[in-house]
């Protein structure tokens, strides 16, 4: 019993003291600028190296010891930059280190270094979020803005383009509306970079074209957070009423060992558009003109969006679960019509008041699992996610003509969607360079959409239908590196089920996706990707429904049943030249989804058919990196050109884009960012939407000390105000334009926070020129 007893007892003493401690800190020059790839060593008796840790591109350096007295030595190329004492009894956040320049003397020489915005590592763009000219109080959101290739949008992420999917640590993000509101919430100091993969591999679904992006985090130690607030004037509605918006995101992160949680809270307005608009057509084979004049007014657009997560990682085995909330608070808007028709020499006047009111709730919760030997040569993952959305609008039409009697319409469109999937995938390294990876996906999507038209005490009609989509899918997928060469191909299989419940259509069919990617590395400037994939657009449940949707007295809107998949054809070959990038595109499609116009006695009837063949040709340039010490350009140019030969309207169209962001810094607290960017006439079957262009600016003063900025930011200073389109074909003739460019100037404040012990350290490092006793 007493060995029992003496055996605890020194297990419990050994578990106590090997039990190990979490260290961080920032390390800074005196220009408060963060020091990259120093060496960091806790040295325990003069002469022990008990850990060494390397700072990472904000200067950032965790790591774990024993409780215990150390030496802190932070050094680089061998040059020493800093030393201290340190004791070490809990969890420390040693603050921030500051020391010298980093502009090292060796020899009488001086070395600086030339930061490289991006390179290519394993047929990956990787984007160093560090050379970004504004790197306080930003978030991910800023970080994608001067990512080259990459396109933030409203709804995801653009890749070159084309569609792409937005991960974190290679988990998919499927947060829907929640999906921006999350990614602002991220602060730059939690990234370790990011990778932008062009061209969908074997492990993506098909529906995917442009690749993905992928958001490598840092782990966090400690807890952080950051507080935005902005409050914005949003240009006038139809009364001349102003537009004013507040919005307030509360962020957190708490990490500690292997385990992270994260929570953000977003409420707020978004910025409406269309507040003014007019629209005149012509229906020649009714012998019909017309014109509508809008008026938006009394807008209410409040939000509020939520994310939240925890993450677990211990030795072999890691977990997740993450979730997200989206719906609208108290929104609305009023809109007032004026109509002139001409119909057969016969003119009419009337007027329409619309209330809209817009709810929508949506929720998402993700889940996985990771498993990893120690050895790294094998990797289980896996994922599952529910999606559900809720989307009801109700419209309140009032009439009025004067040459007869007034009645009140009504139109409400509710619909209820539902997505569940589970994936698993395991990859497993052969020898050093080849490894495969293998995977099955399993995707379910139920939708019902429920349409009501209705003329009070009249007539009344509603549409209903009910569809639910089944997807199987497997794939495979090599992968070969070898020195400056990077080789990959795929190949995935997706099986879809789609049937209606309320009709007899039904559509079953098994599609092949091949995939394939060379790169090679010249040299850390040069280098060459070449990249070919099959991509598929299954067409939305809106363009299947089997009602029509009322536009005009004489114009309905139909879904097609019989609508098939779109297949395209890509292949992408890019250039890295230094901090250029050029980009060359090549797409066919043999039957693209277009829009079709057909007439039924006195009324027109619009829908979607699978056309003729398509090819697209593109070139785009990208650069990103510093023209003077105090300028940062980020540009994209591209041009792109379409071949339509059994089109009826336009066969060839040419159509190009620019994007300029401009950073220019005085001195260390104050940036200035004034960005444009223009379209060309965009062309789509008979739709022409005209030029669009717009000036942005805005100015941010930081103060480091206190983690806080100050950000005033002006949109569409200088823009087209108007969004003009026009539908020309053998039925009818559109003409219109939208006001969805006002002027907006918003007013933030961003502070950053963070919990546990703080210590801030001034020191200059002593000189040491002997580089002999560092040499390998």
């Amino acid at each position: 019993m007493r060995s029992l007893f003496t055996g605890l007892f020194l297990f419990f003493y050994c578990f106590c003291f090997a039990q190990k401690h979490t260290v961080k800190f920032y390390l800074k020059d005196e220009a408060a600028q963060p020091v990259e790839n120093a060496v960091c060593k806790f040295i325990k008796d003069s002469k022990t190296i008990e850990s060494i840790s390397y700072t990472d591109s904000l200067g950032f350096s965790s790591t774990e010891v024993q409780k215990g007295d150390y030496l802190l030595s932070i050094s680089m190329f061998g040059h020493i930059l800093y030393e201290a004492p340190v004791e070490i009894a809990q969890d420390t956040d040693l603050g921030t280190v500051t020391v010298r320049s980093q502009a090292l003397l060796l020899d009488n020489v001086t070395i600086t270094a030339k930061r490289k915005s991006y390179k290519e590592h394993d047929g990956k763009l990787v984007f160093d979020v560090r050379s970004l000219p504004i790197t306080e109080n930003v978030t991910a959101v800023d970080a994608l803005a001067y990512t080259p290739l990459v396109t933030l949008t409203s709804s995801g992420v653009e890749v070159a383009g084309n569609t792409g999917e937005i991960r974190v640590n290679g988990i998919k993000q499927e947060k829907g509306s929640s999906l921006l509101s999350y990614l602002n919430a991220v602060p730059l100091s939690e990234i370790e970079r990011i990778e932008v993969h062009q061209g969908r591999t074997a492990d993506m679904d098909a529906s995917i074209e442009g690749g993905y992006v992928n958001i490598v985090m840092k782990n966090p130690s400690g807890f952080t957070g950051a507080i935005q607030a902005t409050f914005g004037f949003n240009g006038v509605e139809g009364n001349d009423r102003p537009l004013f918006s507040e919005n307030l995101n509360v962020s957190t992160i708490y990490g500690k060992g292997g385990l992270s949680l994260f929570a953000n809270v977003a409420i707020g307005q978004a910025e409406p558009k269309g507040l003014k608009s007019i629209t005149t057509s012509q229906i020649e084979q009714l012998y019909q003109e017309q014109k509508q004049e809008s008026h938006t007014s009394n807008i209410r657009r409040q939000n509020i969006d939520a994310s939240y997560g925890l993450n677990y990682t211990k030795g072999k085995h890691g977990f997740g679960i993450e979730g997200s909330l989206y719906g609208n608070l108290n929104s609305k808007s009023q809109r007032e019509i004026a109509i002139q028709t001409a119909l057969k020499d016969v003119l009419t006047t009337s007027q329409v008041e619309i209330n809209e009111v817009p709810k929508v709730f949506s929720h998402s919760l993700t889940a996985n699992y990771f498993f990893t030997p120690q050895k790294g040569k094998n990797k289980l993952h896996w994922l599952a996610n529910f999606i559900t959305n809720n989307d009801e609008t109700q419209q309140d039409y009032f009439l009025y003509q004067p040459t007869s009697s007034q009645h009140q319409e009504y139109i409400g469109n509710k619909a209820n969607s539902t997505m569940f999937y589970t994936q698993l995938s395991y990859s497993h390294q052969i020898i050093k360079p080849f490894s495969i990876n293998v995977g099955t996906k399993y995707a379910t999507t139920h939708r019902k959409n429920t349409n009501i038209f209705e003329i009070k005490d009249q007539y009344k009609n509603e549409d209903f239908y009910k569809y639910r989509e089944n997807i199987t899918s497997a794939y495979g997928n090599a992968q070969l590196s070898l020195d400056k060469w990077f080789m990959t191909v795929g190949l995935r299989m997706e099986y879809t089920d789609l049937k209606s419940y309320n009709t007899d259509i039904q559509q079953r069919y098994i599609d092949w996706f091949p995939s394939a990617v060379v790169s090679y590395k010249a040299n850390e400037k040069v280098s060459i990707r070449l990249n070919y994939s099959r991509s598929v657009f299954r067409p939305p449940f809106a363009l299947l429904n089997n009602y029509s949707i009322k536009t005009s007295e004489q114009v309905f809107s139909v879904g097609n049943p019989l609508l098939k998949a779109q297949k395209t054809d890509n292949i992408g070959l890019s250039f890295i030249f230094g901090r250029h990038i050029l980009n060359f595109g090549w797409a066919y499609t043999p039957s693209p989804i277009t829009n079709y116009i057909y007439s039924v006695q006195d009324t027109l009837y619009m829908t979607n058919i699978n056309g003729g063949k398509q090819t697209t040709f593109d070139v785009s340039h990208s650069f990103g990196g510093k023209l003077f010490p105090f300028w940062h350009l980020s540009s994209n140019i591209g041009l792109q050109y379409i071949y339509l030969p059994e089109s009826s309207y336009k066969q060839r169209i040419l159509q190009g884009y620019a994007s300029l962001r401009n950073t220019f810094s005085i001195g260390k607290a104050i940036n200035i960012s004034l960005n444009g960017n223009y379209a060309s006439p965009w062309i789509m079957n008979d739709r022409k939407v005209e030029d669009r262009f717009n000036i942005d600016a805005s100015i941010r003063y930081s103060i480091p000390k206190y983690n806080l900025s100050f950000i005033l930011s002006g949109k569409n200073l200088v823009a087209r105000r108007r969004t003009s389109s026009v539908t020309s074909n053998k039925y009818v003739l559109y003409q219109s334009w939208s006001e969805t460019a006002p002027c907006s100037v918003t007013f933030g404040i961003s502070w950053n926070f963070s919990g546990g012990k703080k210590k801030d350290v001034e020191y200059n490092a002593p000189q040491d020129y002997n580089m002999d006793k560092y040499r390998l």
